[in-house]
């Protein structure tokens, strides 16, 4: 899953492989289920299957198919308020259940 994400963001194929390859030195990871080991080789035979071209360009597609969020500045000005797609920010959601 994170291969697929990250590949779509637009992050390079091999970052993924660097960073297992580096949980494989890792002390803690050395009784991973499964093995680091096992984990490099599938994820390279998934590679394989699924090209990161191919990704990359389901990844633009679905980018420029989207519209950014919005956002405000409160009148504190030190936050800023992500509006939500939905209608709602966490804060609504927050005050809809507590009260404010």
């Amino acid at each position: 899953m994170g291969y697929l994400t990250s590949i779509r963001a637009g992050f390079e194929p091999e970052g993924c492989l660097r960073a297992l390859d580096i949980l494989a030195k890792t002390p803690e990871f050395e009784t991973a289920i499964p093995p680091t080991a096992i984990r490099i080789e599938s994820l390279k035979d998934f590679i394989t299957k699924n090209p990161p071209q191919t990704l990359t360009q389901e990844g633009e597609a679905r980018i420029s198919a989207t519209q950014p969020l919005t956002y405000d500045l409160p009148k504190n000005g030190e936050s800023l308020k992500i509006n939500s797609r939905h209608g709602a920010s966490v804060a609504d959601d927050i005050d809809a259940k507590f009260g404010k």
